[in-house]
């Protein structure tokens, strides 16, 4: 969690009035967020979960509709990673976000591996507006559930 209590608090409270509840996109993924426990889980449940506890989460631009999310892996996102990510960290990017919908793109590498890092400051060294093309190239367009 981050150091100052302040900010969790805040970014507790702004996940739990945007980001929070379930998604699910037209290809059956599904991301999980609780402001609760800021627990997160992303993935096509027949196939691959990732599963971690939100870090942090930056904002681009001043109308708050999309950033990154950056967590801590508990579980591995695929047997390609294996348990070699497990309490690294990565950041997932959201746009477009509305009360009902969202984009959210995956990262990955040119091999398609997940480019986890070992630190909550390298993840957000590396995952910025600036390399968004560089590390996300699937995109998914998500539907709050009721």
């Amino acid at each position: 969690m981050p150091d100052d209590p302040a900010s969790w608090t805040a970014e507790r409270e702004w996940i739990k009035a945007n980001l929070q509840g379930t998604w699910v996109s037209a290809y059956g993924e599904e991301l999980v967020l609780s402001a609760d426990d800021m627990s997160f889980s992303f993935g096509d449940p027949e196939y691959f979960v990732t599963k971690g506890t939100v870090q942090q989460v930056t904002l681009f631009g001043n109308e708050e509709n999309s950033g990154m999310i950056f967590i801590k892996y508990n579980e591995p996102q695929n047997e390609w990673d294996g348990a070699s990510i497990v309490g690294d960290y990565i950041g997932y990017h959201f746009s477009s976000l509305t009360k009902n919908t969202l984009e959210l793109s995956i990262p990955s590498d040119d091999n398609y591996r997940t480019p986890a890092q070992p630190t909550l400051e390298a993840a957000i060294n590396t995952f910025t507006v600036d390399t968004l093309s560089d590390y996300f190239a699937k995109s998914s367009t998500m539907t709050k559930q009721p």
